[in-house]
């Protein structure tokens, strides 16, 4: 047991669609996650998506205190009608991936002008931008320019880094002692 009759963040998992946008947000379901917050049973409201217009749509209610997105370079270069799971299946073509989708680089603008914070989820997109097959970029990215990009995004408050051994959670901690040249993304993604 916790002790305590309290979380500091409620979340709503895997909001994605026009239908998982109205199975909350149309329906009962949202009243009762914000009475929770008003009678202190949740501290802060909590969304996740990995879609970025369903996502501003979660923003734009003004309900949600955090939003957890999946956030990478390669994930915000992706063309904005591809499915980011789709990048997990094949090779990426590299021609497609020339500059941040709009419509995620206004949703990360969306969140910091409403006071929406973001944790990031996909930092790595599952080690596939730190592999020289998968990486649509030039070179694959270190675990440090990863981190970084995504800590540097507007709105961004923490990132969340899927660990399997010891080693890998050593070397995501290490970007706290990376100097800004080992950090410096921008020479990859070109």
């Amino acid at each position: 047991s916790f002790e305590t009759d309290y979380v500091d963040l409620g979340m709503m998992f895997f909001i994605e669609t026009e239908d998982d946008f109205r199975g909350v947000f149309e329906t009962d379901y949202i009243d009762y996650v914000q009475q929770l917050k008003q009678d202190g049973t949740i501290r802060a409201i909590g969304a996740s998506s990995h879609n970025a217009a369903t996502a501003a749509r979660v923003v734009e209610t003004g309900v949600i205190d955090l939003l957890m997105f999946s956030v990478n370079p390669a994930f915000d270069m992706m063309p904005a009608d591809a499915d980011v799971f789709s990048f997990f299946e094949a090779e990426p073509n590299r021609d497609n991936y020339l500059a941040i989708d709009p419509g995620r680089a206004a949703l990360y603008t969306l969140c910091a002008n409403k006071g929406v914070a973001i944790t990031t989820m996909k930092t790595y997109a599952a080690g596939k931008l730190l592999t020289p097959e998968f990486s649509p970029f030039a070179a694959p990215l270190s675990a440090a320019q990863c981190i970084h990009y995504a800590l540097t995004r507007p709105a961004v408050v923490s990132t969340l880094i899927g660990c399997k051994t010891g080693g890998e959670v050593l070397e995501a901690v290490s970007y706290l002692s990376k100097s800004d040249e080992e950090r410096d993304f921008s020479e990859a993604i070109r």
